[in-house]
């Protein structure tokens, strides 16, 4: 028996590090890091899970991808992180909430911007508003659609309601906040890529 659940823990270790070399290879990138499976983040708030109850291994991968972020970008300005994934469902909106909250809370001056027009979250995630948002930086200044979230250092521009396609939408509005926000770090929560 020891011996069956040591050869399938070590098929998945293989399998898992096939893949993140899959993805340095296939797009060239690097891969800063590797996050556990949380459970149900968006209805206890991101928050959550940095609260002493969070598991151990998904603290100590979020405090990994902030370093190799902070490496990454270090002398960089302006400082905008745009975290994407293949399809929904994946994570993107967790981890780009668990990015920007885990760049906030050592004192750095965060804007997360919720970009996913069609399934917006991160107002959930951290107890905020969805309106106004991203879909009405052509109309008001930004500095009046950022909301404060729970914590001091992060700051959320929400999705908002469009009022004409998502694509149009973020073409005219993103460089108008990116313009806005030049002065801070900037996490941008993409659409998925697969069918937009």
């Amino acid at each position: 028996i020891a011996a069956v659940l040591t050869a399938i823990g070590a098929a998945a270790y293989r399998r898992r590090v096939d893949e993140v070399d899959e993805v340095r290879v296939r797009f060239g990138t690097t891969v800063l890091g590797e996050m556990p499976v949380l459970r149900d983040p968006v209805r206890r708030g991101i928050d959550a899970i940095f609260s002493h109850q969070a598991p151990a291994e998904v603290t100590e991968a979020l405090q990994s991808l902030r370093t190799n972020v902070e490496f990454l970008l270090k002398e960089r300005r302006p400082r905008s992180i745009a975290v994407v994934s293949a399809s929904s469902g994946e994570g993107k909106s967790t981890i780009s909430a668990a990015l920007a909250w885990a760049l906030a809370s050592v004192g750095e001056q965060v804007t997360i911007v919720d970009a996913d027009l069609r399934r917006p979250t991160l107002h959930k995630s951290l107890h905020s508003r969805l309106s106004p948002g991203i879909g009405s930086a052509d109309q008001l200044p930004v500095d009046r659609l950022v909301q404060q979230t729970p914590l001091a250092t992060l700051r959320l521009l929400s999705a908002g309601v469009a009022n004409r396609h998502p694509a149009e939408v973020l073409r005219a509005n993103l460089p108008l906040v990116l313009s806005a926000l030049q002065d801070e770090t900037v996490v941008i929560d993409c659409p998925p890529i697969e069918g937009f």
